[in-house]
This record gives C-alpha cells, structure tokens and sequence, in this order.
C-alpha cells in the first residue's frame, strides 16, 4: 500500500508473509541472542554504519562544529528502471505492493474498471476478481501467493494456481520455513478446516492458529470437537482435552509440545507425556516458547491474581501485563522480562506498578501514571465504566503508561538498563538497579551500543540533553512537548545516530551532533547493516504534507521528488546505494540513489 499522507506518524503497511514471518516471532515471545538489546521504535530509519568512514557532519571531522551544509544540498545520484506503466483509472488508496527480499520481484493489486487484478513485475497473474488481499511470497522468495474473492466465495492462489475452495472467510497463509509446504486456515458453511498443500482437512466447530515444525515435515493444530478440544498432527487427532493450546515445536524436535486442561487441572504436554500438572482455581498455562540451547519450555501460570514465569527450573514473578518477547541471552543461562500489575481504587483512574525481572528476581516497582485524569475516572464510574490498560502479553512497555519501559540489556554483564517512572515529569534510567538522574522525560533509549556503553536521551527543562555511561555528552534545546523517537542505532566503530520526529519536522542527531535541514515529516526512517563498508543513513519524507510529494534523504541530501515510495521495499546494495520501488505519475519505477 502506497503511502499517501502521514498521520500521527503511524504506517498503513501491506499485509505481506514477512509481516506473518514477524507475528510468529512475537507469538512464540522469545528474543534470542544480541536481537534482544533493541527498542521498539514507532517507525524505522533506514541506515548502514561500518568503520570505514567519518562523515562530514561527524564532530570528530570538524573539531565538533557540525558541517550542517551537506544536509541542503541535492547531489544524490538517481538511476530509474520503469517496472510498469500503470493504467489511469487506478485507485492508488486501493494498492497493496509488496517485494521480495532481494527485490527483484516485485507484486501489486490493482483495481481496474471495477474489477481487482495482480501483477507481478508488470505482468498480470491469475485472472479478474471482485477483490484480492494479503499478497506473499515465501520465505525464500521463488513462492507467490494471494487471496481472491469472486462473489461472496473466497479461494487461495499459490503459484497461478487456485488450492481449495470456494469458502465463505479466510485467514493469512502460512508457509513452512523452507517454503516447500503452505497452509491456511478457512470457513464454510460446514465449519472451520485447514488446508494443507491445497488439500482440504477435516471439518472443526472451532480452531487455533496451526504451526509447521521446523523442517516443515509436521503441521499441528487444536481444533474445537463437541465439548473437547483435539490436538491433530499430519491430520491425525493425536490427544483430546477440555482445553488445549496453541502447538509448538522445537528447533531440533518433531514432536509438538503444548498446553492442555482437564477438569480443573492444567498441565504441559511435551512429547505426548503430561508433565507439570497443577490444578488451578480460575486461571490457566501458556506455552511462550523455549529457551536457547536448552530448549526448556518457557510458561506462564496464571491462578487468579497469582501469577509466576516458569523458565525450564527457574520462576520468576508475572503479575498481569507481560512484555514479550522474553529476552534471552545466546546461551539460554539468562533472562530479562518487564510485568506489570494494575490497581482500581474506588473512584479512581485505573494505574500500573511495573517491574523488570532478571534471572527470576523482580526489581522495585514504580508507579505509571493514572490512565486518566480522577475527574473523567469517576464520571467515566457513575456511568457505570471503567477505562482499563490491555492486559495479556504486551511487546512494549512505556514508563508513563507501565511503570517501566521495556529493558535494554547487555550480555556481557549481564547489564540491565530501562526507564523508571517516580512521579509527575520525575524519570530515571535504572542501570543494574541503581537510578541515575532525574528527568522530565526520557526522549530516547536507554540502549547499549556494541562495546557495551550505555545511552540515552533525557529531558531537562525544556533541553535535550545526551547521556553516555552516565555523563552528559552534549545538550540542545527541545521547546517542543511531543515527539517520537528512532531509538539509537549503533554501528561497531562507534558512530550512532538518533531522530526525533516531531508535529511537522526532523530532528536528526548523529554522533550527537545535529544535523540541520529545512522541516519535514518523517514517514520511514533507520535499520542497521553493519557488515557494508560505508556509513550511510536514509530517510523517506514528505516536505509538504498537503501534498503527494516524497523524497528519499541519503546522507541528509536530497534525492528526487516521487508521488510515492514505498518502504518496506527499501534495500541497500553492496557499493552502498540505496534501491527502493516509487512512483511517477503512472509509471512504477525502481530507482537506485547514491552520491557521488
């Protein structure tokens, strides 16, 4: 899907099998290795740093006076490859666009005189339909795939061909990790079933999202029959319960391992032996995943108000909001978690005290702020309502609304670091349990860069001040009151770079220096590739938002002015360049952008 305004800073983005790809990773909550020292940033920069390079706006090329006039200058170099010459009467709101990871394939939807087509590089596939969605290709690109409505039946096409079908819904498909084997699930009028390999299963009431072990031989799932929940693997029921979960398997196994009730009691069901078996009052177990190495089930226990983490022999404290994934370190021998619990005093907003957990051992709690004002809680209670944070399994913490943000963690220590709540614009980063200074607002981190410094950047009356393991690097006047943060992007060398994007402008920060340039609003921007030779950053923005008019900056120069870019087609080449697909009027092209 185009992007045709910003709002908010929030992507409208296409619905592709990366994005499943990525909903897996967070339903099995387990980040392993360095992924885990990451903040979740609102939206994306687009960068590479090695440490072959100083740019000119690096202090340490200028003796700290930034060299702010790269960032006006327009010397970007543009190569144009049209993909497709599209038709006039294409609604472009309409568009879904996807690419592969290469991006040498690239897949849309049009709609033309009333009817839905899909191309790919140009050429049309399949044939014309009432309406098309989730375009994907599998994970090693060579598979195509797509969902087709004509009249009120729905049909998957995978590679041209129709699997199954017709029926009245449809959810995403799914392809094995090796891109042999798809599934997806669906519903007629029958009931719900899974179609595996384009080939009908048996009929369910009710079913669970199913899963492909890893060397894509075995595909399980629970489906609901009668007043029992069956557990099936390759079509076959294999167990039956008055509850089951969501099937997973291990790395290295082909047995699903889930969790499952009877009568009152709960229990773990791991290789077809029942083990861990508790009765539980009004609660129940769910299965986040293994740990690395070990591959010891990760679950959580909930029994009313009593909670605990299970990690293979080791618990810890979860109270009822969790942030997922669980960050483990590479070898499994360690593990961070933030949880929160929430209060509902009488006639009062409802309010979390957050916690984060190393290794089992909860940490002090804080207090996050009301979710509401007193005086809307309690007109918001004589109405009979209350306003309520979302409990369950959360991917980001935030100090304000949790207590605590989510933890950024260095292994070699291992080092715990994330922001603390004390009071109204009263924050702390916590570093191993010691506080540091006080602040009206943590605008960005706190994250560790690859040689294990902490930073961070604070708020303090009304300046924007850089913090790094613990003293203030630089600091800048921020008047303004709302912002969203990149996050720190580090690369080995050193460099780093962080963005504030504000109401109508960037805010750009390398090295802690800022780069000035006219406003523009932010719509993607940075990723790290720190393997490339150069150092480079890139952003797409939009300079006027009354206006369908976006460009990308590389290195802060300006490139070419397009009705359209699309981000998540957005690749770097092994010399440097930047590769992403736009529009021009009715042409798609790709262009490829570099500097001199």
């Amino acid at each position: 899907m185009p992007i045709t305004k910003a709002i908010n800073w929030i992507f409208l983005l296409a619905f592709t099998q990366a994005a499943l790809n990525a909903a897996d990773a967070a339903s099995t909550s387990i980040t392993r290795g360095d992924s885990a020292i990451r903040v979740t940033p609102k939206w994306t920069v687009v960068m590479v740093l090695s440490d072959a390079s100083i740019l000119p706006g690096d202090p340490r090329a200028t003796g700290g006076q930034p060299a702010n006039d790269r960032a006006i200058q327009s010397s970007a170099i543009v190569r144009e490859e049209v993909v497709a010459e599209l038709a006039t009467d294409v609604p472009m709101a309409d568009w879904q666009l996807i690419a592969s990871s290469d991006g040498e394939r690239i897949a849309w939807r049009e709609k033309r005189a009333g009817k839905w087509i899909v191309l790919l590089n140009g050429k049309p596939q399949g044939g014309e339909y009432d309406e098309v969605k989730w375009l994907a290709f599998s994970p090693d690109d060579n598979r195509f795939a797509w969902f087709a409505r004509t009249g009120k039946s729905w049909t998957a096409v995978v590679d041209g061909r129709q699997q199954g079908g017709p029926f009245r819904e449809v959810a995403p498909i799914r392809f094995s990790s090796d891109s042999a084997r798809f599934a997806f699930h669906a519903r007629d009028n029958d009931g719900e079933r899974f179609v595996v390999d384009g080939k009908p299963q048996t009929v369910y009431q009710e079913m669970k999202r199913g899963t492909f072990s890893p060397d894509g031989r075995h595909f399980a799932y629970t489906a609901r029959k009668g007043k029992q929940w069956v557990v099936v693997v390759d079509g076959t029921e294999v167990a039956a319960y008055d509850n089951a979960g969501v099937p997973r398997f291990r790395e290295t196994g082909s047995s699903p391992v889930y969790t499952a009730q009877r009568n009152k009691t709960w229990m773990l069901v791991d290789g077809g032996k029942e083990a861990r078996a508790s009765e539980l009052k009004n609660g129940f177990y769910e299965l986040l995943g293994f740990t690395p190495q070990a591959e010891e089930p990760v679950l959580k226990i909930i029994d009313g108000d009593n909670g605990k983490l299970v990690v293979g022999s080791r618990e810890g404290p979860l109270e009822s909001v969790l942030q997922v994934p669980i960050l483990f370190s590479d070898a499994g021998d360690h593990f961070v978690y933030a949880t929160a619990r929430v209060k509902n005093p009488a006639a009062s907003a409802e309010r979390a005290f957050g916690q984060v957990v190393l290794d089992g051992r909860g940490g002090r709690e804080y207090e996050a702020a009301p979710v509401e004002s007193a005086g809307k809680a309690w007109l918001r209670a004589v109405g009979g309502s209350v306003l309520q944070l979302q409990r369950g399994n959360v991917e980001e913490f935030i100090a304000e609304r949790h207590g605590v943000s989510s933890p950024a963690v260095n292994w070699d220590g291992p080092h715990v670091a994330y922001t603390a709540r004390r009071g109204k614009k009263d924050f702390v980063v916590v570093l191993d349990g010691e506080e540091g200074p006080r602040m009206d607002a943590i605008a960005c981190g706190p994250g560790f860069s690859p040689d294990g410094k902490l930073y961070y950047a604070g708020v303090d009356g009304g300046n924007l001040v850089l913090i790094v393991n613990g003293q203030k690097i630089s600091e800048t006047a921020l008047p303004e009151s709302e912002w969203t943060c990149s996050g720190f992007s580090f690369a080995k060398n050193g460099h780093f770079l962080y963005a504030l994007a504000l109401k109508d402008s960037l805010r750009l920060f390398v090295d802690g220096v800022e780069q000035k340039r006219p406003p523009v609003a932010v719509l993607s921007g940075p990723t790290i590739r720190p393997d490339c030779e150069q150092f480079h950053y890139a952003f797409i923005v939009n300079a006027d938002l009354k206006k369908p008019e976006y460009r990308v900056l590389l290195d802060g120069q300006d490139g070419k002015i397009y009705n359209d870019v699309w981000p998540d087609t957005v690749r770097w080449t092994a010399q440097g360049a930047l590769t992403y697909i736009a529009r021009n009027g009715q042409k798609l092209l790709r262009v490829t952008q570099s500097l001199p």
